[in-house]
């Protein structure tokens, strides 16, 4: 499993990348923009994005602003987002993991 370290919801869009810090995916100077941000792990076997946990910056992205995101095909890695190439809906999975409820499919 390869971790995409991690993501933030800006906007009407989510985005993934490999940074040290959640503000350096932000595509704007608007911090107000993020809703929410965690961790993402994508598993190259089932083609699934796996996202959890918060960020210390923007708090912890809720489940109900996630999957409007995904169902939009608003989902976009730090590289794509520059080309407006989204991640497709019909080619990978994606899934919230809950501490409590365990994975919860988006899709």
């Amino acid at each position: 499993m390869d971790i995409l370290n991690k993501f933030i919801i800006e906007g009407e869009r989510i985005i993934l990348g490999k940074v040290d810090i959640h503000s350096e995916l932000m595509q704007t100077d608007n911090k107000e923009s993020v809703k929410g941000g965690g961790f993402c792990l994508y598993d190259s076997v089932t083609n699934t994005f796996i996202l959890f946990g918060g960020s210390s910056e923007f708090g912890k992205a809720k489940i109900q602003d996630i999957k409007p995101v995904i169902f939009n095909n608003k989902v976009y890695t730090d590289i794509g987002i520059a080309n407006d190439e989204p991640l497709s809906k019909h080619e990978y999975n994606f899934v919230y993991r809950s501490k409590h409820q365990g994975d919860i499919p988006l899709l």
